[in-house]
């Protein structure tokens, strides 16, 4: 349970400080009394229906109830959370997004049992009448998107380092086929040069014989 008198009360006075949730007038009360009861079950979390659909190398399409979204991915640098977020034009705020339950969940003493600080920030949410499975849902499509997307970089840095590996291999092809035609020229370059050397000496030889004598 939660001892001392208005704990709770200071608990929503800081969300409220932070925005976390708007000022529910003759709630906090009523808040305390269902704290100090057991833990009831948690709300069944409805899994969010969102699909994602890879497209292009350069593209992903995320298919929901909304017009589809054409997401374009810079994929020669690394992205930050923020950036992923925003690629898929999903808000990254606190207000109203499966991060205001961390915060909920972070604000309460670690000390507590478990059931009873699930059921405080079950409490919080009724309180300022903020919707769970909203919550929850967002939490989800978050997740969905960022698998979608990590799957999508996995797959197309691994595609782009085998293009490099196989070019790699393509050109140390081409520098031994190179080395082995520098080779047979230089050999060639070595015997047309005896040869001509040979003809050059024998056909001097005999000139020479005549300019030679006396």
């Amino acid at each position: 349970m939660i001892r001392g008198e208005g704990k709770m009360s200071k608990i929503m006075s800081m969300f409220e400080k932070l925005n976390l949730v708007e000022k529910v007038d003759g709630q906090e009360g009523k808040v305390e009394e269902i704290v100090s009861e057991k833990a009831v079950e948690q709300p069944e979390i409805k899994k969010s229906e969102d699909e994602i659909t890879v497209t292009k190398s350069s593209e992903s399409t995320i298919e929901d109830k909304q017009p589809k979204i054409k997401v374009q991915f810079d994929l020669d640098s690394n992205m930050t959370i923020k950036e992923i977020y925003s690629s898929y034009d999903i808000e990254n705020s606190d207000i109203n997004t499966v991060f205001m339950l961390g915060n909920f969940i972070n604000a309460l003493p670690e000390n507590l049992p478990y059931e009873v600080r699930k059921q405080s920030v079950m409490n919080i949410i009724q309180a300022s009448k903020t919707d769970f499975r909203k919550l929850i849902s967002d939490g989800e499509k978050r997740l969905s998107v960022i698998n979608e997307f990590g799957e999508k970089y996995y797959n197309s840095t691994n595609n782009t380092i085998d293009g490099y590996k196989a070019e790699i291999i393509r050109l140390n092809n081409l520098i031994n086929s190179y080395k082995e035609k520098i080779h047979k020229k230089e050999t060639m370059l070595e015997e047309q040069n005896n040869i001509i050397k040979y003809e050059t000496e024998k056909i001097s030889n005999i000139i020479n014989f005549f300019e030679n004598g006396d």
